[in-house]
């Protein structure tokens, strides 16, 4: 199947052949997808000559795949209040705003902290993502206010939802930044 695998394409025609477990057919596929876009990565990147591992990729991925959940939950299910009858939005809707803009730019720095190769980089990325993600902890309710009742929507379900998932995040990144320090060292010695 080859390069065409990276692409949602790919993945479809794996998933509409004959009558093969769909289970075993997609976990293939995904694995097939991964190993192609691994090798990519390796080939279009000359910063290290040695190839980029699974593990050196997945591991800084977990805290972006998480920022990515923050981003689709605060937007959708664990959103703040609703629009007021008139039309006009609460307080809160601000803050779900910054929110969703910072859960967005998490993504971005952590993924692309995954994928870079130069170490010194990497490290500056995450750190800075882990900041952020601290931050994000601090938007509903201490940064932004909310609104007055404590029984509204974004006391009782936005703000929860991001402190959990903002600590997920920073604990994930955490962990990828360790990781890249770990790396280093092993590389050193």
């Amino acid at each position: 199947m080859g390069a065409r695998a990276v692409g949602a394409w790919g993945l479809f025609e794996c998933l509409s052949r004959g009558s093969r477990v769909r289970v075993k057919a997609l976990c293939s596929c995904v694995n097939e997808a991964y190993d192609t876009f691994i090798k990519f990565v390796n080939a279009c990147s000359p910063l290290r000559n040695e190839p980029m591992s699974k593990k050196d990729v997945v591991i800084p991925l977990v805290p972006a795949a998480l920022s990515a959940l923050l981003l689709a939950g605060g937007v959708t299910v664990f959103s703040a209040c609703d629009p007021r009858p008139d039309g006009s939005w609460m307080q809160c809707h601000q803050c779900q705003n910054s929110v969703v803009a910072s859960s967005a730019g998490l993504v971005v720095f952590f993924g692309t902290a995954a994928f870079v190769k130069n170490k010194g980089v990497r490290l500056a990325l995450q750190a800075l993502s882990l900041i952020g993600a601290i931050v994000v902890f601090f938007i509903p309710g201490v940064i932004c206010p909310l609104c007055m009742m404590k029984t509204m929507r974004c006391h009782t379900v936005f703000q929860p939802f991001v402190r959990i998932m903002s600590v997920l995040v920073a604990g994930g990144g955490v962990a990828a930044l360790v990781h890249t320090f770990k790396k280093d060292r092993v590389s050193q010695a």
